[in-house]
């Protein structure tokens, strides 16, 4: 097989995909991103499937979503993706989407790993890959790998019950849902005066259906921007599943919004 180390797809932006205000929703660019992410292994011949009958599966654990534009009903969107390694164990995937007239969209940096589903424990990708596609990233990452900042001030709080839909070919929650329910935490005066400019996500435990997770937020607001931390926690909330930083930009109201 020859190595290729781009791969892109068209898509339709289509109704579903955008929120009130017509922005592109974040948990839609997630999806975007996990498909074409998983297109991409499949290519490669390195998919979950190609992995299953060693009892290994991927798990994404960080992401940074840099939002740039809107994109409108029925864009013709180019998503392109380029891969390349840290360390040997975390298979980084880079993302770009960008309208045909070259807008770009939104950023994306992804970090992947191999995970042995009998002891939890991730794997050298070296077992799996070649030399070539065992290249190291030569643009410094290590910023992109730094802890998140904690939730030190709760003020908001809020519990939300695992649901069959949240659950991905793993039989485990989704990554998408976990930025549903921190954005979800947060009250209505965010929500209709703030759009996400960048989110970085770290998942760090596995949650299952049937059951409960309570989200934290903290909001901390500044003269130009917004930004508010959150933790995931299972329901005894003796366990962090996933911690999230969002920026947030104010957004101009459209004429006859009464939100």
């Amino acid at each position: 097989m020859k190595y290729d180390s781009v791969h892109t797809k068209i898509i339709k932006n289509s109704f579903s995909n955008i929120g009130r205000f017509g922005e592109l929703k974040v948990v839609n660019i997630m999806n975007m991103l996990q498909d074409i992410a998983v297109e991409y292994s499949i290519k490669l011949e390195i998919s979950s499937k190609d992995l299953a009958g060693l009892n290994l599966f991927w798990v994404i654990s960080r992401y940074q979503i840099e939002i740039n534009d809107t994109a409108q009903l029925n864009d013709d969107l180019k998503i392109t993706v380029t891969r390349n390694t840290h360390k040997r164990l975390y298979d980084l995937r880079w993302f770009k989407i960008e309208t045909k007239s070259n807008k770009i969209i939104a950023n994306a940096i992804g970090s992947w790993v191999i995970v042995n589903k009998l002891t939890g424990n991730p794997c050298h990708l070296g077992k799996f890959m070649t030399d070539e596609m065992l290249c190291e990233n030569t643009t410094c990452v290590e910023k992109f790998f730094k802890n998140l900042k904690e939730v030190k001030r709760i003020d908001h709080e809020h519990t939300f019950k695992i649901r069959i839909h949240d659950l991905d070919l793993n039989r485990h929650v989704n990554n998408s849902s976990y930025v549903e329910w921190a954005v979800e935490s947060l009250p209505k005066e965010i929500l209709n005066h703030f759009l996400i400019k960048k989110i970085n996500i770290i998942f760090k435990k596995e949650s299952f259906y049937p059951g409960n997770i309570v989200a934290c937020a903290q909001i901390n607001y500044s003269p130009d921007y917004l930004t508010t931390r959150h933790s995931i926690f299972n329901e005894s909330k003796n366990q962090e599943l996933a911690r999230i930083n969002i920026i947030w930009k104010p957004f101009e109201k459209r004429k006859n919004d009464t939100t």
